[in-house]
């Protein structure tokens, strides 16, 4: 499945599927054991302002190479998606730093913290969701405490049925909006590797909460409510599934931006995308896009996101709207290799003033000044790199040297590479081996090869040698 694919089905893949791989292509690749990329804990999941993971909960089947079994898995527990447990990950072997990663200015962050793993992240601000005896929804954090999430009865009714529920997270500094979606109508089969209910409709709620000063959320109110109903063939669909997907949501500055299907019959994929206030709901942009968004971002006023038409598409857009130019541009249009199910959703990164993005297929990562409309590349030379996150003008990357999997934008890169203007990119040294990074609100959040530990620092905290 597709890094940044529908985070509902992706969820589904890591909660059945030991060592948290994206897809049952996925799993096949990592044995004996390879650096392949890892969305957040999905992040996320780790959080990037848009990047949210679902919490998905289905039994499905797991394919070993050992004599060609196949076998039903079915957790109980999700595989460190906010339970406070380490993930399950083979460790890979050491690997020497590439030349051109050897020869970057070097810092290092004075005594990481070790974070828990959990589902979103911002800043140092860990939200967990925490299942408990199938009804109860506890987000916690480093503050004192948990706040439960008010379902419904249908919701709670739907989470008995393994794949017919689910949640994704998003916060900022000032609010956290949760979505809340399960399948409406019967499960059906649970097929290899296609089940039924992955293509029932969704309905969906979004709930948003105010933060306080420390992090933590205050009382959850219903915000919007909506339902999915076209199912996608496409990168949503993971393993060529053809699946409906609740929409992500990103907040920023007391705005929340989300795409709901908004299909016609000149736009039989089409969405739009709103922009509302969270303090009285009025809508501050209403978008239709030709195709379904894949993912998004919000960013003050500005919203990026990617898009993709059905048949498994040869061609995704990257777009952004500003308060200063409200139609749709394209930044760039990714050529993909089509009906691959291997390859990686191209990730992107959003601010008041820049977007950072990965172009598919190079290792490259390109940065676009908003003000002045001109693009530059931010990773160094004669590397691979894949995007972590963009945060006041620091871009944090995983960089290698291994280009074997870069026709399905994937990587070989366990090092943590930051680029800022003054400075150009510099190696992050006496860190692990990196399965992922985040950067939001001047602190990154890695995640070690060995799938044991979160850690994080303060860019701030960087001094150089």
């Amino acid at each position: 499945m597709n890094d940044d694919s529908d985070p509902q089905l992706r969820a589904w893949f890591r909660h059945a599927l030991p060592g948290e791989p994206d897809s049952l292509h996925e799993f096949l690749m990592r044995i004996p054991t390879t650096h392949r990329r890892e969305a957040e804990p999905g992040p996320p999941a780790a959080f990037l302002r848009s990047r949210s993971t679902a919490i998905g909960l289905v039994a499905i089947a797991a394919v070993g190479l050992i004599g060609g079994l196949v076998y039903l898995v079915d957790l109980d527990r999700r595989t460190g998606l906010g339970t406070g447990q380490a993930p399950s990950v083979s460790a890979s072997p050491a690997a020497a730093l590439p030349a051109a990663l050897a020869q970057l200015p070097q810092a290092s962050a004075s005594s990481p913290q070790q974070l828990p793993f959990a589902d979103a992240y911002w800043g140092p601000e860990s939200y967990a969701i925490d299942w408990t005896s199938g009804a109860v929804v506890g987000l916690a954090g480093p503050w004192a405490g948990s706040v439960e999430v008010p379902l419904t009865q249908t919701e709670i009714e739907a989470h008995g049925t393994k794949g017919a529920t689910g949640i994704s997270v998003a916060a900022d500094s000032r609010e956290l909006a949760l979505v809340v979606w399960h399948s409406v109508g019967p499960a059906g089969e649970p097929r290899i590797p296609c089940p039924d209910v992955v293509a029932l409709p969704r309905a969906w709620r979004i709930l948003v909460a105010p933060l306080d000063p420390s992090g933590k959320p205050g009382p959850l109110v219903p915000f919007a409510t909506g339902e999915s109903p076209i199912a996608f063939d496409g990168p949503m669909g993971g393993e060529g599934c053809r699946a409906t997907s609740a929409p992500s949501a990103s907040v920023s500055n007391g705005l929340i931006a989300y795409a709901v299907d908004d299909a016609t019959a000149e736009r039989p994929y089409g969405s739009r995308i709103l922009v509302r206030s969270l303090a009285d709901g009025s809508v501050m942009r209403d978008l239709a896009t030709p195709t379904r968004v894949l993912s998004l971002e919000l960013a003050g006023s500005s919203v990026a996101w990617l898009e993709a038409d059905g048949n498994w598409p040869k061609a995704l857009p990257l777009r952004i709207t500003t308060s200063a130019h409200p139609g749709a541009q394209d930044v760039e249009v990714f050529a993909t290799p089509g009906d691959q199910m291997g390859w990686s959703v191209p990730r992107f990164s959003l601010s008041d003033t820049a977007l950072a993005w990965e172009r598919f297929g190079t290792g490259q990562v390109w940065m676009r000044d908003l003000v002045a409309g001109t693009d530059r590349r931010v990773s160094p030379e004669d590397s691979a790199c894949l995007l972590g996150g963009m945060d006041a003008g620091v871009v944090a990357m995983n960089c290698g040297d291994d280009t074997s999997g870069l026709d399905a934008n994937v990587a070989f890169a366990p090092w943590l590479v930051l680029w800022s203007a003054d400075v150009g990119p510099r190696l992050v040294v006496g860190l692990p081996p990196l399965q992922a990074e985040e950067l939001s609100d001047g602190w990154v959040v890695v995640r070690p090869n060995d799938g044991k530990s979160v850690q994080g620092f303060a860019v701030g905290s960087l001094t150089g040698h």
